[in-house]
């Protein structure tokens, strides 16, 4: 499991942050509101790539050790609140999309008052912080017999404790699983229906048009692929959290290597994301070679020339650029799904 996650860890530091880079530098300047939304998801990825990785990988070797004082105390808190955190905005991110959508798709018009998205951005991580905000007064530091610290939840005794943690795993099931998807899989029917039966009013234009709701059913393909993949990583997960709190005998006999891989899986979706971004949006896949290659040309020696020769390399340069990666149209960027 730590080679998996190891494996996990790079792959999800590279891909969030490059596609980070490729989103907010690269794309209008971030003015495009999908576009910032799923900016936001990639830094949420990010923070789970961050913290929850060597998290769980520091669990496989020493549980719930800790050390004791101030510092274990604050550490105990800290270590837990921010890749709970980052996963809750990562899921509402995924819904705040589907709602973007479905209003820009239904009410063209009136699309403008959704599309604040660093508003709404903040408005998500604002959120998730107040549903785990119980985690900074939960966990806590304990001492055994044996002078060995734990960090540990504690809401009461032990009874009022295992009961509190069902009731709030409950409240966290269906308000950033259950009921997320059943949203969104409603919202992208609808507009799933919207553009795949739209008449085309007229004939002028038509092809405008025709490319217009091609490039929309692109989007809605990459988006519905993000929550089909969300949904299948996070599901063992809460099959091993409605065990541990709801049927323990059955929570003891499932054996240890496939509670870590379920959890591991889970992990893992913040790490197939930009795989996802690169696979079905040709506009990213684009813009992640030209920055890829950039870097890597960055650091090439260069040999003088000539101004003639360069001159005629930078418009050889400028045509080819144009072609493979697309230019700006009308003083605006092309987003990238």
């Amino acid at each position: 499991m730590t080679t998996a996650y190891a494996l996990s860890f790079v792959v999800g530091l590279l891909g969030n942050g490059l596609g980070l880079f490729i989103i907010f530098k690269r794309s209008s300047k971030g003015n495009a509101s999908t576009n910032v939304l799923i900016g936001n998801m990639a830094l949420a990825d990010l923070l789970v790539t961050l913290f929850a990785m060597p998290h769980s990988v520091g669990f496989l070797y020493y549980q719930n050790k800790w050390i004791g004082g101030i510092i274990g105390e604050i550490g105990c808190k800290l270590a837990q609140f921010p890749f709970v955190v980052s996963i809750a905005a990562s899921i509402l991110t995924l819904l705040a999309i589907s709602v973007e959508r479905f209003w820009a798709i239904y009410y063209p018009l009136r699309a403008r008052k959704l599309r604040k998205p660093k508003v709404l951005s903040s408005v998500i991580w604002l959120l998730a912080i107040s549903v785990f905000c119980p985690y900074l007064f939960s966990y806590t530091v304990k001492r055994t017999a044996s002078g060995q610290y734990y960090c540990v939840v504690e809401w009461g005794d032990i009874e009022e404790t295992y009961r509190t943690q069902r009731l709030y795993y409950l409240m966290i099931f269906v308000f950033l699983y259950a009921l997320p998807l059943l949203v969104i899989t409603l919202l992208y029917t609808l507009i799933g229906v919207k553009l795949w039966y739209r008449k085309q009013p007229g004939q002028e234009n038509a092809r405008s048009r025709r490319t217009a709701i091609v490039a929309k059913r692109r989007i809605l393909r990459l988006l519905i692929v993000l929550v089909l993949v969300f949904t299948v990583c996070w599901l063992p997960a809460h099959l091993m959290h409605y065990y541990m709190y709801y049927d323990l005998k059955a929570w003891f006999n499932i054996p240890v290597a496939v509670k870590l891989l379920s959890f591991w899986i889970c992990h893992s979706n913040s790490a197939i994301n930009p795989g996802i971004y690169i696979l079905l949006s040709e506009n990213f896949r684009r813009e992640f070679l030209k920055t890829t290659l950039g870097l890597v040309c960055s650091k090439a020696p260069s040999l003088p020339r000539t101004s003639s020769s360069k001159s005629r390399k930078t418009g050889r340069k400028a045509t080819l650029s144009s072609r493979l990666f697309g230019s700006r149209r009308g003083g605006r960027t092309v987003t990238f799904v």
